[in-house]
């Protein structure tokens, strides 16, 4: 597509969503005014000692009402929480299905539910969902103006008339509002963010996804997510955070290679890891500065573990001082796993962060992060109790962060056994995935005037 189809298309579409706009404007606000005394049962507080679920019963009525429901599913690749995510929900609806029938035997047949997923599987976790008896079909989208996408689930839509969609990333997004012009039996849409940023007004892009007038609510990785949303304009009504939950034997019960033996090092090294997609934001380059600044001993290594998309890591990596001890492992499926083989994390990020997988991987597994205090990592951290929380772009607290762990053997195990209790205690999957059928019910149920948990 040329770069004029490419604006012609944009303007059309944004043509579409302003008459959508003006036709909703007085909804919207009503739906705003309505929403905004919703009590969430899934939204908790900064600095929380535990993440609220719905009561039991209501858990129940919810499951039993969503095993009724037709819903799709909408990824790019999941990641791992992703994929178990889905396949807690599957098998929770499965549950409350079969347990609703032995109920109701002799009673009329109640209709039946389904869940839909859409998602690249070539990639990712795919292989996982694919093993299950989850309906999975491969599905790509190369843009968010992907109009052979848009036909594509128009028609799925059209033919099976879902109830609630939920895109993941802001190209399924695009995609499914973009489906659903005209239709007269319209989904409800959740969206997912779990990245800050790139959702100001002045972007146009933003006014086809998190900013449509029918997106039913928006599903924060974070309340730093939550609260930058808030902040350039989306109404809070809309708002909920829900973390990614894990659980450690998805990490315990999995052998891989230890980092040690990969890079052929001997059990007195202390491994220094970071691991990410390397873009300047992230702040990698900070880390290998520090590294040169740092007055550690020679058995002290520092291992990158992601693609290097900022050329300045690896110019300053050449230092001979240091590059001896800097290791780069490249983009690893299995990062996840060699990462508890490490000493402790950094996460040195200038800005932008939702809530970094990574650096829960590690501490649920043990191992004490260093972050900075940008994004939801305060939410992840707290400082001196689950690792060490510094300023951002602050090289020489950073330098002193890292040599005192390399220097604390005791200091990196108290602080590794809390970091892994906290992610099991508020991150865990159970919570995940019942905060995520409350949000589900809650949606399917908005127009009506109901709440969560109000029954």
């Amino acid at each position: 597509m040329s770069r004029y189809q490419k604006c012609h298309s944009l303007v059309l579409a944004l043509h579409h969503v302003r008459q959508q706009r003006k036709k909703s404007v007085g909804g919207e606000e009503m739906q705003s005014e309505s929403l905004a005394t919703v009590s969430q049962p899934n939204l908790t507080q900064p600095g929380d000692e535990s993440t609220p679920v719905s009561s039991t019963e209501h858990s129940e009525k919810a499951e039993e009402r969503l095993a009724q429901k037709k819903l799709l599913m909408f990824f790019n690749t999941t990641d791992l929480p992703e994929t178990k995510l889905v396949l807690g929900i599957h098998e929770a609806l499965r549950r409350s299905a079969t347990s609703a029938s032995e109920k109701k035997q002799g009673a009329l047949e109640r209709k039946q539910g389904h869940i839909k997923v859409l998602c690249n599987t070539e990639g990712g976790f795919a292989e996982l969902l694919s093993d299950s008896d989850l309906d999975v079909e491969h599905f790509k989208c190369r843009s968010r103006l992907d109009f052979s996408a848009v036909r594509r689930l128009r028609k799925l839509l059209t033919t099976e008339r879902y109830d609630l969609i939920h895109a993941y990333t802001s190209r399924a997004l695009s995609i499914s509002l973009l489906a659903i012009v005209g239709l007269k039996h319209k989904p409800k849409i959740i969206a997912y963010r779990g990245a800050i940023g790139n959702v100001e007004r002045y972007d146009p892009l933003s006014w086809l996804t998190y900013r449509r007038s029918n997106v039913t609510a928006i599903n924060c990785v974070s309340h730093a997510v939550k609260n930058y949303l808030e902040g350039v304009g989306i109404p809070r009504s809309k708002l909920v955070t829900i973390y990614k939950g894990h659980e450690a034997q998805w990490y315990d019960s999995r052998s891989c290679e230890s980092l040690r033996q990969l890079l052929g090092l001997d059990e007195s090294a202390i491994l220094v890891v970071a691991a990410a997609n390397m873009r300047r934001v992230k702040g990698v380059d900070l880390l290998v500065r520090a590294a040169q600044l740092c007055s550690l001993p020679s058995t002290v290594h520092f291992v990158l573990i992601g693609e290097v998309r900022d050329p300045l890591i690896t110019q300053l990596a050449k230092d001979p001082r240091i590059a001896s001890n800097i290791h780069f492992l490249g983009s690893r499926t299995d990062a996840p796993w060699i990462v508890r083989g490490a000493d402790l994390v950094v996460m040195p990020s200038r800005d932008r962060e939702g809530l970094p997988k990574t650096v829960i991987e590690a501490m649920i597994q043990g191992v004490p992060p260093i972050v900075t205090n940008v994004g939801g990592m305060p939410e992840l951290v707290r400082h001196m109790r689950e690792g060490l929380v510094i300023p951002s772009e602050d090289v020489d607290t950073l330098v002193y962060s890292i040599e005192k762990l390399c220097g604390d053997p005791e200091l990196r195990k108290s602080l590794g056994t809390a970091a892994r209790s906290k992610i099991l205690r508020d991150f865990n999957s159970t919570a995940t995935i019942q905060e995520t059928l409350d949000l589900y019910d809650w949606a399917l149920r908005s127009n009506t005037g109901t709440t969560p948990g109000s029954e």
